[in-house]
């Protein structure tokens, strides 16, 4: 579906125009925790590490439940124009075959975060995050401050017209005539077309 490539394209865009619009900028990936038990997968590390990073250490190494961390990281994104980017939020999530629970956050910090950030009414932040999962505890702030974009897989023609950008010039043992690559609307190339 290409949720990775496609963020980092746009990241990419980002630091060409110099983070134009962009006060502070911290990025989070769970896709790590999917790997292990997701019993397991939390938001703990993510809350401290980012509540460290906006200077709120003393809070990040307390005892206080990670929904109190949540609220204050959301508060500290919302002041300025900071953009919270997390990839892979899956772990954290109940699984499509959890019936009534799939999609739905299984962690109360991350939860919280997400919320609250939805509720804000003049946020200055801007939180992408990335799933394969629905997030269907945001479903109710949709078209108020939570947006979601479903990604469909690409077609052959532009994955190939992706690849063939990416610098891939072999189709299994046979060559790629230039003159026979994708152009931008992913259609082929050939000599007097």
């Amino acid at each position: 579906m290409g949720k990775t490539a496609l963020i980092t394209d746009w990241m990419l865009g980002l630091v060409h125009n110099h983070w134009q619009g962009v006060d502070d900028f911290f990025d989070w990936s769970f896709y790590s925790q999917g790997t292990r038990d997701q019993g397991t997968a939390n938001s703990g590390q993510f809350l401290d590490t980012a509540l460290r990073h906006f200077g709120e250490t003393a809070l990040a190494d307390s005892p206080n439940p990670a929904e109190t961390k949540a609220e204050r990281l959301a508060e500290r994104v919302a002041e300025t124009r900071t953009l919270l980017l997390l990839e892979g939020v899956e772990p954290l999530q109940h699984p499509r075959h959890a019936g009534g629970l799939a999609g739905r956050l299984k962690d109360l910090g991350l939860e919280r975060l997400l919320k609250r950030l939805a509720q804000l009414p003049s946020a200055g932040g801007l939180c992408v995050l990335t799933s394969r999962l629905s997030l269907v505890d945001l479903k109710r702030f949709h078209g108020r401050g939570v947006r979601e974009e479903a990604l469909d897989n690409l077609s052959a023609r532009a994955a190939a017209h992706l690849l063939y950008q990416a610098g891939a010039r072999r189709a299994g043992a046979a060559e790629i005539d230039p003159d026979h690559a994708p152009d931008n609307r992913g259609c082929s190339k050939r000599r007097g077309s």
